[in-house]
């Protein structure tokens, strides 16, 4: 086995025991790069589905985004920073939710191919 895919299996068993936001900013730090699949179900579910805080949904309600593809959308070309009123707290708060929602709803195996894409993302 190689290190990466070991480096991946120490991650996923730490994930399981405290967290991925916790995992992933202890071991990476705030500049943690990752890249999560959505299935076409996990975009088409609505926002209303994830614990956002009220100002997290009203804020993402107000530009349109009621779906979690809609929200991923905004994450990937750096929309939420451009939502009026919207601060760094809660945008963080978005991106974890969305992040933890779409990790939920892996595979193990993709779990762990999660987990090795982030190695080779942040270790390189």
């Amino acid at each position: 086995m190689n290190k990466v895919m070991i480096a991946a299996e120490e991650l996923f068993k730490t994930a399981n025991d405290i967290g991925l936001a916790e995992t992933l900013l202890g071991v990476f730090g705030k500049r943690v790069s990752v890249c999560l699949p959505f299935s076409k179900k996990d975009c088409g579910t609505s926002i209303d589905e994830i614990e956002f805080s009220a100002r997290a949904a009203h804020s993402l309600k107000r530009v349109g985004a009621t779906t979690v593809g809609e929200v991923v959308d905004l994450i990937a070309n750096d929309g939420l920073m451009q939502i009026r009123n919207l601060g760094k707290k809660t945008a963080t708060e978005i991106k974890v939710r969305i992040m933890e929602f779409g990790y939920a709803n892996l595979t193990e195996k993709e779990k762990l191919n999660f987990f090795a894409e982030a190695v080779k993302r942040n270790c390189a």
